[in-house]
Parts: C-alpha cells; sequence; structure tokens
C-alpha cells in the first residue's frame, strides 16, 4: 500500500506500538489522524510520506516522543494540529514541510511537552542522525614514517551527503585518511546540507612505530 485517496485513522489502539505497518506509504488524498495509541513512541513507519491532501491531526499518543519519522513530508494541504502528546519533544521531522512552505492550512501546537512555533522548528534545523559505526586504525611503521591509516564508517539516513574530517576544521568526502601522523585524534562526520548536523568521537589514537631492531 503506496497510496490512499481518502483518509487514514489510527486510533485507540492500546498495544500498537509502531506503524511500520504501512512503511510503504508515501501520499493521503485527504486527511491522516493518529488519535489516542499510548504505546507508539515514533512515526518512523511513515518516512516515505511526502503528501498529505488536507490536514493532519496527532493527538494525545501519551509515548510520542518525536516526529522525526516526518522527515521525507514536503505537503500538507490543510491545518497541521499537534495536541496533548505528552512526552513530545522532537519536531525536526517537519522541518522540510515548514521550510520549503509546504503547510497550506495552521500549525497548532498545545499541550505537548514542548510546543514551538512553525519558525522554531526552522531555526533548529533539520534532524540529525548520523551514527559513526566504527573507526579503523592501522599505527604508524617505523618511527617518523607519518603514515598512519584511519577509516570512518558512518551513516545517516536524514542526509543530504556526509562529509569526515580527523581535525573538526578540513573536511573531506571520502572516509579514509593516510600519511596520519601519531596521536589522538577525534573523528568528525558532518551532513553537507544540515547547518550544525556534527557527531564526532574522540576515543581515536594512531601509535607510534617502532625499530624492532635488537
Amino acid at each position: 500500500l503506496s497510496s490512499v485517496g481518502g483518509s487514514v485513522t489510527i486510533t485507540s489502539n492500546s498495544s500498537l506500538s509502531s506503524l511500520d505497518g504501512i512503511s510503504l506509504l508515501t501520499s493521503v488524498g485527504e486527511y491522516i489522524t493518529i488519535l489516542s495509541n499510548p504505546a507508539i513512541t515514533n512515526l518512523d513507519g511513515l518516512s516515505l510520506l511526502t503528501s498529505v491532501g488536507e490536514g493532519i491531526s496527532i493527538t494525545s499518543n501519551s509515548s510520542l516522543s518525536n516526529l522525526d519519522g516526518l522527515a521525507a513530508l514536503t505537503s500538507v494541504g490543510g491545518d497541521f494540529y499537534i495536541v496533548n502528546n505528552t512526552v513530545l519533544t522532537e519536531y525536526c521531522g517537519l522541518f522540510n514541510l515548514l521550510n520549503g512552505e509546504g503547510l497550506t492550512g495552521t500549525f497548532n501546537t498545545q499541550i505537548n511537552q514542548v510546543n514551538p512555533s512553525q519558525q522554531d522548528i526552522i531555526d533548529e534545523g533539520p534532524c540529525c542522525d548520523i551514527q559513526i559505526n566504527s573507526v579503523t586504525v592501522s599505527d604508524e611503521g617505523c618511527p617518523g614514517a607519518n603514515d598512519g591509516y584511519i577509516s570512518i564508517d558512518a551513516s545517516c539516513t536524514t542526509c543530504t551527503s556526509i562529509e569526515y574530517s580527523i581535525d573538526g576544521t578540513n573536511f573531506q568526502s571520502g572516509n579514509s585518511f593516510s600519511n596520519v601522523s601519531p596521536g589522538p585524534y577525534t573523528v568528525y562526520v558532518r551532513d553537507v546540507g544540515g547547518i550544525g548536523c556534527v557527531v564526532s568521537n574522540n576515543s581515536t589514537y594512531i601509535n607510534p612505530g617502532s625499530d624492532n631492531e635488537y
């Protein structure tokens, strides 16, 4: 199921913990209502949703903490209500919708743990979900060779593209660094298209080489 011409209503499901069952949904012709589902913690099952013809109401979902799953949403043809989700604090998933002026109607947040305005969400910027999965290191071979090596494996589902650095200043598109001198390093990964979306890992060390002479 990738498209619904009418409305989608998900209400009063006490044991429903995710929306993964509709994870292929890209468009809804009329309304989306998500009401009183106490076990839902996120909307990641809607990660492919790009457009809603009328409006959206997300109300009284007591475990919902973020709206990251709506990051692909760029068009809503009516009002957007987010009300009484008592632990909801993260709204960055709405950045693309609001920053691109894709919302036709009003935007209303109230009685949530955090209740930002449209401009607050735009100012915060897009979601940053970069993960540094691993850092591979090769030590210096011989003393003074400065031939250490660092490779960074990272992933990001919301990034335009990612860049890598071992000093926080000089970034590159490639994830490996050769001819690295011995010493401690902090590795950085940033989203090219997301202002302020940078993560770091400071547990990297290149050991100096040894002569191995007896």
